[in-house]
């Protein structure tokens, strides 16, 4: 029973997607103009936290401090915020991240209009599209006030990388499978030695 409790803590992440959207867009952080740099949201989820919101679409929440922005030119940055999440909404066979209640950028391909968040995809090319937004990071305000058509944006969904756990979960999967399976020891049951001679004998080789 302990090695069943173990096992399922050090194997908790088998179920864990890495998401990534990019799209060019123009806007500012902080004080520095963005004119059609990529820009690329990424973060990860675990595919048991799925919901289905109002109008069909497929919601997953991040896991806490896992959502990131990469500025090309100026390097990857965490978001501060808490709340970020990735969608699809196959009815428009779009896919993207969004923030709070708002879709903050979506990629549009026609291969996502049966996708659901729940397995690897792409990366998948298609048109960008996004309201204005203003993102808090950790070197000013993110103020993208547009997402270019061209070149055109992606989405991928791919496996988490395995976490440092995952050796550990191996072995005690193993552990399990020994205990239950492995063949009764060959001294169990062997009847006590006789009295007299075996028994001094076997006192004297002790």
């Amino acid at each position: 029973m302990i090695l069943v409790s173990v096992l399922s803590l050090v194997c908790a992440h088998a179920g864990e997607l890495t998401f990534t959207i990019q799209a060019y867009g123009i806007g500012w952080l902080g004080d520095d103009s963005l004119a059609g740099q990529a820009i690329t949201f990424s973060g990860a989820g675990d595919t048991s936290n799925i919901v289905r919101a109002a109008g069909g679409e497929y919601r997953l929440a991040l896991a806490p401090g896992s959502a990131t922005v990469g500025i090309s030119g100026i390097g990857v940055l965490p978001l501060d915020i808490g709340s970020a999440y990735v969608f699809a909404n196959p009815a428009a066979d779009t896919a993207g991240f969004g923030v709070g209640a708002v879709d903050i950028v979506a990629i549009s391909n026609a291969n996502l209009g049966n996708y659901d968040l729940s397995s690897p995809i792409g990366p998948l090319m298609g048109p960008a599209y996004g309201p204005i937004t203003l993102l808090s990071t950790s070197m000013g305000p993110l103020d993208l006030q547009y997402f270019g058509p061209g070149p055109y944006g992606s989405f991928q969904a791919s496996p988490a990388p395995e976490p440092p756990s995952a050796f550990l979960c191996a072995m005690v999967l193993f552990l399990l499978c020994a205990t239950f399976l492995a063949p009764p020891s060959r001294g169990a049951g062997r009847p006590a030695a006789k009295p007299g001679l075996d028994a001094g004998r076997n006192a004297y080789l002790q």
